[in-house]
């Protein structure tokens, strides 16, 4: 396994925001995007359609899993 790199597709395990019923590092939600550039604090991701661009606090990240892509998996 090795980390992300910049232009890859991810998978990006989002945590909630700290409630006094939940663990706060339970996973609230999960986007498949593509890396755009990593930050000290943060990732930007950009999806296709419609086209957007957006950063996520690495605080809010319980991890974050590159995608293999088929050609990979394959060779």
């Amino acid at each position: 396994r090795r980390a992300p790199h910049v232009g890859e597709d991810v998978i990006v395990q989002l945590i909630g925001e700290a409630r006094a019923d939940a663990d706060p590092a339970e996973v609230v939600s999960v986007l498949v995007k593509q890396l755009v550039r990593t930050t000290a604090t943060h990732y930007e991701l950009c999806q296709h359609n419609p086209p957007l661009t957006f950063r996520i606090a690495k605080a809010r990240v319980a991890e974050i899993h590159r995608i293999i892509p088929l050609s990979e998996l394959l060779s």
